[in-house]
């Protein structure tokens, strides 16, 4: 069970991440942001379940890092 919770984990860490490219750098998101707050919930939420996340998880960052990486100050325009 632990192991399809942490496969999970993964998936949905590297859906998100890919939406937020879309979203950030190519201007074209996938998601609407209904749907990509519920994918980012239960991630959350499997994350503090398990104890488990990944260190690229959405839900340990703010923005895209190619986002950041334009601005000298490596903050992302809001």
């Amino acid at each position: 069970m632990e192991q399809s919770k942490q496969q999970r984990i993964r998936e949905l860490t590297d859906r998100l991440n890919r939406c937020r490219y879309e979203y950030y750098n190519l201007n074209a998101p996938s998601l609407t942001d209904a749907e990509y707050d519920a994918l980012f919930d239960e991630l959350s939420t499997l994350e503090k379940e398990t104890g488990f996340s990944m260190t690229n998880s959405p839900t340990q960052t703010v923005g895209h890092a190619d986002a950041q990486a334009g601005r000298p100050d490596g903050k992302a325009d809001l």
